[in-house]
């Protein structure tokens, strides 16, 4: 069982890697810190949330006046729904040695909940011999019967979340994702998910919608995308477990970094969020954990993505981040023979193998190579999900996680030494897509949530459908007593008003091909008698001070209710959600 061990690890394990033993754990010159809900903030009406005045933060002043500080921003803006991801800033040094100094000085301010360190992260690659060309990888975990239930016209979105991707190669240019938000070349960002003219995916660590190498260097992403989605019987280079899903290209390393290193990792699963990824593969990672990392990773899976992390080159048991973090599918590497590969790192917290020594895919410049790694096990579990995905979209992540390792492959008798420590086994494509397709046939589950349950008469109540197993053909059937309208065939139901007092219950039927079933809390929605108005905001609290109020994406403009124009003039104000109240 993994650990969410929110410690630094100071302790540095050796990565194999080409030409290189040792790599720190965390980045020179960068802090992540988090302020408090109350903190004041000066927000420009205009920022520019990459690259904000000091001043946006006063208590920042002493800081940045006593040491070399060069750039504050908030790294990961595009997480609109995420109260804690929005306070979460980062601040940039050249006095490299005073980090320790800084990290006090922030804490001693009494304004944040925490600052920390940014984790310096590697692809987990270790090059081996490219003149191995077979895909023994494929036979091994049975895709071609995995591909019996599911091939072409998927429109599942893996993210690749790496050094870069060759966009024009010709076996994964036809598998791009495309953004239909988006006006290519327009410089303007037209969907609004905070990236402009992000067509293909985007460039996190140099701003730019750019996601293809430099230079062949960058041949570590371009590898995992042919493992995980490379065109498939198409007569050109090679096949993929996911066949057909759709690459959403995120790239992570700076052109002027080392393609070895992943400077932007956590930036890159955010943007894979913004852009509706339903599968997000990090081929990276090292030892140094961190509570914004964390935040990070829970906030993806909330979102209700599928993560897949690899577990390190180290031959080590130590924890190795993200992939130690508990919402993460943990994947070690396997060789031909389903033994650990030498190279793998191993553990309790391992929740699966794959093949991962010798893998024939995809390289920079329309060529192809074998690559050896974690690396190159995670985007193959990626695309196995993706291909779940393919064929029962409504699987939850939970679903996902269940039916790869439940019907994974037991390969303790190759592996006497690690038994309990490479996760539930080597996975299966074709036992696991047995396993999805058993899900289509099963009846629906009923279930849903109310924002509130006490309202005042003339108040309304919103409904969340919470049912499981609702596939195609699903129909439903609401019924709310007391309530207007008074009942819906809706999903997700209008606002419900109710005008007299009284208890009422709510019930919900859902049907599909398989069997209907009902879902009625009794006594659920008490509403009371309206007893005369209620002043809002009238007088304003004793002393009270601007604060930044967060409201989300379903009330009014996303975003804060605050902010300061050109002119320095500021807007404050108070947020109350009043939805219950007549």
């Amino acid at each position: 069982m993994k650990k969410l061990l929110l410690a630094a690890i100071i302790a540095l394990c050796p990565v194999v890697m080409l030409a290189q033993s040792s790599f720190p754990v965390y980045q020179d010159g960068k802090i992540w810190f988090r302020i408090k809900d109350d903190v004041r903030i000066n927000a420009s009406l205009e920022e520019n949330p990459k690259n904000l005045p000091f001043e946006t933060l006063p208590f920042l002043q002493s800081i940045t006046k006593a040491h070399a500080v060069t750039k504050l921003s908030k790294p990961f803006y595009a997480a609109k729904n995420s109260s804690i991801l929005q306070h979460t800033y980062l601040l940039e040094f050249s006095d490299y040695n005073s980090v320790q100094y800084i990290i006090d000085e922030l804490k001693a301010t009494n304004q944040i909940v925490y600052a920390e360190r940014v984790p310096m992260d590697y692809s987990c690659l270790t090059p081996n011999d490219p003149s191995y060309g077979s895909q023994w990888h494929l036979a091994t975990i049975n895709a071609a019967g995995a591909w019996n239930y599911f091939s072409t016209g998927s429109t599942i979105k893996i993210a690749i979340v790496d050094n870069a991707i060759d966009r024009t190669h010709v076996d994964l240019a036809t598998n791009l994702w495309v953004n239909p938000g988006e006006i290519a070349s327009n410089g303007i960002d037209d969907d609004g998910n905070g990236y402009i003219d992000d067509i293909n995916g985007y460039d996190v660590a140099d701003n730019d919608n750019n996601p293809n190498p430099p230079n062949n260097s960058f041949d570590h992403g371009t590898h995992c995308a042919g493992i995980s989605s490379a065109r498939s019987n198409n007569n050109t280079g090679i096949a993929s477990i996911g066949y057909s899903c759709k690459l959403v290209c995120v790239k992570a390393t700076g052109n002027a970094a080392s393609p070895s290193s992943v400077t932007d990792g956590y930036s890159g699963i955010v943007y894979a969020v913004a852009a509706g990824a339903d599968v997000i593969s990090m081929s990276w990672g090292g030892t140094g954990s961190s509570t914004t990392a964390q935040n990070i990773i829970t906030w993806a899976s909330q979102q209700g993505a599928v993560l897949v992390a690899a577990a390190g080159n180290n031959n080590v048991n130590t924890m190795f981040y993200p992939a130690g973090y508990v919402e993460c599918i943990a994947v070690a590497a396997t060789s031909s023979n389903d033994a650990k590969a030498s190279f793998s790192n191993f553990g309790s917290w391992i929740d699966v193998s794959a093949p991962g020594n010798n893998i024939y895919s995809t390289l920079p410049g329309n060529t192809y190579g074998n690559l050896s790694g974690t690396s190159m096990a995670c985007p193959l579990v990626a695309g196995l999900a993706g291909l779940m995905l393919s064929l029962n979209p409504l699987l939850t992540p939970t679903d996902v996680r269940n039916c790869i390792l439940n019907n994974a492959t037991n390969i303790n008798a190759q592996n006497p030494s690690y038994i309990g420590q490479l996760g539930a086994g080597r996975i299966d494509a074709n036992a696991a897509m047995l396993c999805v397709s058993q899900t289509l046939s099963l009846p629906p589950v009923a279930n849903f949530v109310a924002n509130v349950t006490t309202v005042t008469a003339g108040g309304s109540v919103n409904f969340t459908n919470t049912s499981l197993y609702c596939y195609s053909g699903t129909t439903y059937a609401w019924s709310f007593p007391g309530g207007t309208p008074a009942s819906s065939t809706l999903q997700t139901p209008p606002a419900i008003t109710y005008n007299t007092p009284g208890t009422y219950n709510v019930s919900l039927t859902v049907t599909n091909a398989n069997g209907n079933n009902n879902h009625t809390n009794t006594s659920y929605i008490t509403v009371t008698a309206a007893t005369g108005c209620t002043k809002v905001n009238l007088p304003a609290p004793v002393a009270w001070t601007g604060t930044s109020y967060y409201t989300g994406a379903s009330v009014g403009q996303d975003g804060w209710i605050n902010g300061m124009n050109l002119y320095l003039d500021r807007e404050k104000a108070m947020y109350f959600d009043m939805s219950a109240q007549p």
